[in-house]
Order: structure tokens, then sequence, then C-alpha cells
């Protein structure tokens, strides 16, 4: 009989440094860090506006002080006939 014969291949030497390679992954972690920290200030400015909501009467007064009730309905898109 044949004998089956183990193949071992020898492990290539590195192509990149260890520090070139912790340095990409220290990219990578900040980057991940950066996009939840934009995620959690878009759910926080959610819980912002729930928390403080605005009022059509308010807002019309506000409105009123600066503009016409023409200009308030333009903006609106609401036609006055």
């Amino acid at each position: 009989m044949d004998e089956v014969k183990k193949v071992i291949k020898k492990r290539a030497p590195r192509k990149v440094a260890p520090e070139k390679q912790i340095a990409a992954i220290d990219r990578k972690i900040a980057k991940i860090k950066e996009d939840a920290d934009k995620k959690i200030a878009a759910i926080e400015a959610e819980k912002e506006a729930l928390l403080k909501p605005i009022k059509a009467k308010k807002l019309l007064e506000e409105a009123a002080k600066t503009m016409a009730p023409e200009e308030i309905a333009e903006k609106l898109g609401i036609t006055i006939d």
C-alpha cells in the first residue's frame, strides 16, 4: 500500500507589520464609535422633540409677529378665496 503523506504547509511570512494591523483595527473601532455617537444623537433629538412638542397656536403666533397672514398661508400652501 502507498503511504499517505501529510502535507504541511508552511505559514507565509507576515506581509503587514502588526503595528499597522493594530492601527487599522483602532481606526475601525473609532469609526464604529463615531457612527454609534451619530445614531445616539439622532435618537436623543427625537426624544427631545417628544418631550417639548410644538403647539400650532404658539407657532402661528410667532409667525404672525414677522409675517403677514397671506405670507403664512402661502408658506403653508393654503389658498384663501
